[in-house]
């Protein structure tokens, strides 16, 4: 009755995608941007769904497409960020997330990844800065205080990186990475070993397979 009718066209397009015919969908979002090149929505789901089945190029011609017709979307720089840091090009990834966090600056993943791409560089202060916004925004987010931790314990502010691991536990008591990083930290920081086989022993009851680790609980216990 109306092919040009964008409504029903992206909704169309949703119900596709919330019963998983993907394909479907992604024809439905096409056929919205034949009628309206710049429509956003269609260009973000469309970008969405081409990475969630791999296909990187085409998420971000669309994704592209999509921060050229709003240079303030969040959500596309951030899903720009995620396909760059996948694809291991990390200068681009943080220019994107960067972007993202400028358009919207309560974007918690887009801080948090930013902190890790940091982390990994060495870049500690940056990192800091990054997962403290995160812990800001989002108190109980355990895996920001760990990675805190590890950004202290390099920086050398040991008190504070105890604290930020003991927070991590608490709001997370199985999470293995917290019990491996504190034995770490208690063993070659602290020089606690007492603390640090403690944490190592239940980074291994949690299911851990570091060989170093079964090492020292293997002779201490024998």
């Amino acid at each position: 009755l109306s092919p040009r009718f964008e409504d029903a066209h992206f909704t169309l397009a949703k119900l596709y995608e919330r019963n998983r015919a993907a394909e479907k969908s992604i024809q439905a979002y096409r056929a919205l941007l034949a009628v309206k090149p710049g429509h956003q929505g269609a260009l973000y789901s469309l970008g969405y769904l081409y990475d969630s089945q791999g296909k990187g190029a085409q998420a971000r011609e669309v994704l592209e497409q999509l921060t050229k017709v709003n240079p303030r979307h969040a959500d596309g720089w951030y899903l720009l960020g995620r396909i760059a840091e996948k694809e291991n090009r990390l200068t681009q990834a943080t220019e994107f997330y960067r972007l993202a966090i400028a358009a919207k600056p309560d974007l918690v993943d887009a801080h948090y990844n930013l902190g890790f791409i940091y982390r990994s560089n060495g870049k500690q202060d940056e990192a800091a800065k990054q997962f403290n916004d995160v812990i800001r925004l989002k108190p109980e987010y355990a895996e920001a205080h760990l990675n805190l931790g590890v950004v202290y314990t390099a920086l050398g502010k040991l008190d504070d990186a105890e604290k930020e691991y003991e927070t991590a536990l608490a709001l997370k008591p199985a999470m293995v990475e917290t019990h491996y990083n504190l034995g770490i930290f208690y063993e070659l920081h602290k020089k606690d070993m007492a603390k640090a086989l403690a944490q190592y022993r239940k980074y291994l009851e949690l299911g851990g397979k570091d060989e170093r680790v079964e090492r020292i609980v293997g002779q201490v216990e024998k």
